[in-house]
């Protein structure tokens, strides 16, 4: 999370593409997907994870959506 203050300066961005980093080099062991919910009206998390290749998948639970991105799928760059 990110306060307030320091919102829409690309830390959260940042932060979060350092974890898929993360994620990708399975220093925990090998991945396929990455699934994350976010608040349904929460347009600006939509935008963010979407930038990443998350897609919503078009369930809701408790008003908030769940998104899936499949890493052996996504292009080398």
């Amino acid at each position: 999370m990110i306060d307030r203050s320091y919102q829409g300066k690309g830390y959260g961005k940042l932060a979060f593409e350092k974890v898929l980093m993360d994620i990708e080099n399975m220093p925990y062991g090998e991945a396929e997907y990455v699934a994350l919910f976010y608040h349904s009206s929460n347009v600006i998390a939509k935008t963010l994870y979407a930038s990443f290749g998350f897609v919503d998948t078009g369930i809701i639970q408790d008003n908030s959506m769940l998104a899936i991105i499949d890493l052996k799928n996504q292009p080398t760059p």
